[in-house]
């Protein structure tokens, strides 16, 4: 192939990778792929619910001024500006003018199907005939006071109080905020405003300038209004801007250090730092076609799995650094050449770290089985463009500095001293062997999510403030009633809220939101009106109490023409809401998941919740579901599979290895630095007290990819000596650029950054070191004491 023909489809690859990706890029992080069984499937589809849910939409803005009333005016204006943002759904600022019509008309005519959750043991209490007499005696003193304007207007048709108790369910989950001049008011004089935007909180790109414009349109007011305006906010969006912002904080510094150190490391081994970017790109051809491949077969690329494969490039560039080095180094040979001779090696390496991700992609999983397809694609297509679209390119005319032969020559002279010595080398890989043997019986895992999020304190203040004076829901804590019908699961989120019923009467339980409180299952409603059509002497007895206690002979007519009515009203439905104001309440509160319905109660405060899972015990399928823990569960399950798989992937490695090599010491030669590090690495850790995480395990992976792959270039290139010093130049590049470029992760403010960083630098660090000394000790050279031959 010509180097014009090269270029031409190189250029014409990754225009159409770029161009099929820009086309049909569809990306979605969905955690239930990588999820361990069906019901944790169903608990992950939830989970990612309540994350997209209205609730989690929803932004609490709070706005204080020098007195509740000017609070109220402040957000109201404040609320009008909002309202015309293009990010902005809807804004609540106080209640719905036509709500207590549309309550009256939804809930007043099925009154008796909603007078009690345990209409068999409270409907005979409410209705004995001391219990009416002394509802009567009661009314009677309460219907003198101004307050009781509608209660007047209904006790005909409802003296028993169905309607009444229905509006008092409606306070009990109001929270602690009061209305005033048209908005709400909380406790400690904030007017509170709700937002919903159109976006999942987590699309920071929008998010992020929302509440710039937010706090923008605070400052213009409170200049308007002539007063200082305190704004406080809480949301997911809020954390969710301040993670990224805190991310890209750290952009800067880490990639002034990366490039720096790559630039200088790239100059004194190739003279120029235009072979970075040669170096470059068969790991971008790579992933871009692993993400092509993903979509073509999916018509979507899950998040996690392009995280995880974007990290392919500090693999993948290991092979042209090899390529280039090796081109450079040998005076005369054209970049064709070079790459045959070397195509066993690198292709030996490529196979290896490919089985190594194909064990991860053996499992029932689909999430890992395509990061193992993401992985092996990307990893052919680095290699691809390495052995030969880059070839062609580099001809004749790759001309390294004086000093790269100098550095390889040096290196290959200091390997064979210690070729010479191979049993007091030996104490190099027993001492890695140590470290793991005692640190690994210690070591600590940490499977918390939150530990690899730091937020700042000020911003977690501000949202506990915010929750307090408003309701202190929490859309993490939730209980779950799961069925295969709306009706079941209704019937069951009935059950759950008599449990809940004690709990909340002692305070172990602070407050909740729940569908119950707005709508009950059919049965319950039949039940109610069962009960109460049971007793065919109730009306006679209700009209008696009455008259005793003073009212008027024969004005609860209407109350026996309704109870006696035929057929009674139909039972108030979940429609019947959705269609109505109401249904913005309704909709977090009940999920559909394909063929199964859940019915979802808010826990508010802290509260203890193994009370909550004691109180629920027995009843079928209800779920006590904290996400955070949830969450954490995954991460760890995710952590032990990922071992498992890298176990696995290894036996492949093996495999691949015994089969190229067909002796025991050149496989053990390379692949036994890989072992050693990732032992090494985490028996280290255990010493320093580090404690341990997934992004620690994944970045193992990569590390034992580059291990592997560094003991079978010194491995194949052992026979010949000017070969064998260009390997190890090439190593010590891949090993600089890959310290450089992961390890300068270590300044970042954030858990997970830090710990590629940390893990993959020293890792690389590692396999460097380690490689050499095993090949030394390995070597059928080691035992005549000499140097590779030349």
């Amino acid at each position: 192939m010509s180097p014009r023909t090269a270029r031409f489809v190189l250029v014409a690859t990754i225009a159409a990778l770029v161009a099929f990706g820009a086309l049909n890029l569809q990306m979605r992080t969905d955690i239930t792929r990588f999820l361990p069984s069906a019901e944790a499937v169903e608990l992950g589809a939830i989970s990612r619910l309540l994350t997209e849910s209205e609730l989690a939409r929803t932004l609490v803005i709070t706005v204080a001024g020098e007195t509740p009333r000017s609070s109220v005016a402040a957000a109201a204006a404040l609320a009008r500006e909002l309202e015309a943002h293009p990010a902005v759904r809807e804004v609540r600022r106080g209640l719905d003018a036509d709500l207590p019509r549309q309550v009256y008309e939804l809930y007043f005519p099925r009154r008796h199907g909603l007078l009690s959750a345990e209409p068999e043991r409270e409907i005979p209490e409410l209705t004995g005939d001391e219990a009416l007499a002394a509802r009567a005696e009661r009314l009677r003193a309460e219907l003198s006071l101004p307050s009781s304007t509608l209660r007047k207007r209904v006790l005909p048709e409802d003296p028993l109080g169905a309607f009444e108790r229905v509006l008092e369910r409606f306070r009990s989950g109001a929270g602690a905020l009061r209305p005033l001049d048209g908005g709400l008011v909380s406790e400690d004089g904030f007017a509170v405003l709700f937002v919903r935007t159109h976006e999942v909180p987590f699309n920071v790109s929008v998010q992020a300038p929302f509440l710039e414009d937010l706090s923008a349109a605070v400052a213009r007011i409170s200049e308007a209004r002539g007063e200082p305006l305190r704004l406080e906010r809480s949301g997911v969006s809020l954390f969710a801007v301040a993670a990224e912002e805190a991310v890209r904080g750290d952009v800067v510094a880490i990639a002034s250090l990366s490039v720096l150190g790559v630039s200088a490391l790239f100059l004194v081994a190739f003279g120029s730092i235009g072979a970075f970017g040669m170096a470059m790109l068969p790991g971008i051809v790579g992933i871009l076609l692993a993400i092509d491949v993903a979509l073509a077969l999916r018509g979507e690329i899950d998040g996690l799995t392009l995280a995880f494969g974007t990290s392919l490039i500090g693999v993948a560039i290991d092979y042209p650094i090899h390529l280039l080095l090796h081109r450079g180094l040998a005076h005369g040979v054209d970049g064709v050449t070079t790459a045959r001779r070397l195509r066993p090696s690198i292709g030996l390496g490529a196979a290896t770290t490919m089985a190594s991700f194909l064990g991860l992609g053996l499992t029932d999983f689909p999430g890992f089985r395509e990061i193992a397809l993401f992985s092996v694609v990307g990893i052919g297509g680095a290699v691809i463009v390495t052995l030969f679209l880059m070839p062609p390119l580099l001809g004749t005319r790759l001309v390294l500095p004086p000093r790269s032969a100098v550095l390889a020559e040096r290196l290959g002279r200091a390997v064979g001293v210690l070729t010479r010595h191979p049993r007091a080398l030996v104490a190099l890989p027993l001492g890695a062997l140590l470290v793991a043997a005692t640190g690994m019986p210690r070591l600590q895992w940490n499977d918390d999510l939150q530990a690899l999020t730091r937020f700042d304190p000020a911003l977690r203040a501000e949202d506990t403030r915010v929750r307090e004076r408003v309701a202190r829901l929490e859309s993490s804590r939730v209980v779950l009633a799961l069925a295969d019908s709306e009706q079941a699961a209704l019937e069951r989120n009935d059950a759950v809220y008599a449990r809940l019923r004690p709990l909340l009467e002692d305070g172990s339980v602070e407050g909740i939101q729940s569908l119950h409180t707005l709508l009950w299952s059919e049965d319950l409603q039949r039940r109610n009106h069962a009960v109460l059509r049971s007793q065919p002497d109730l009306s006679d007895r209700v009209e008696r109490a009455f008259t005793e206690a003073g009212f008027r002979a024969g004005a609860f007519a209407p109350f026996a023409a309704a109870l006696e009515s035929e057929p009674p009203p139909p039972p108030l439905a979940r429609r019947d809401l959705l269609d109505s104001p109401l249904g913005e309440l309704v909709e977090p509160l009940f999920f559909e998941l394909g063929e199964r319905r859940a019915a979802i109660t808010y826990l508010r405060g802290g509260g203890d919740l193994e009370s909550v899972r004691e109180s629920m015990a027995g009843l079928p399928e209800v779920r006590v579901f904290e996400q955070r823990q949830f969450i954490n569960e995954i991460y760890a399950s995710f952590r032990g599979r990922t071992l498992r798989q890298i176990a696995l992937g290894s036996l492949l490695v093996v495999a691949v290895l015994a089969l190229r090599y067909r002796r025991v010491r050149p496989a053990l030669a390379a692949f036994l630095p890989s072992v050693l590090t990732a032992a090494t690495l985490l028996g280290g850790f255990a010493w320093f007290g580090i404690e341990v995480h997934l992004v620690h395990v994944v970045s193992l992976l990569m590390v034992m990819g580059m291990g592997v792959d560094y003991g079978i270039f010194l491995v194949d290139s052992a026979d010949h000596r000017p070969s064998f010093e260009a390997t190890l130049l090439s190593l010590a590049v891949a090993c600089g650029t890959t310290s450089f470029v992961f390890g300068s992760l270590v300044v970042s403010s954030q858990e997970a950054l830090r710990a590629m960083g940390m893990t993959t630098g020293l890792g690389v660090i590692l396999s460097f070191v380690l490689a050499p000394a095993v090949f030394c000790v390995l070597s059928p050279s080691a035992e005549a004491g000499e140097a590779p031959s030349r």
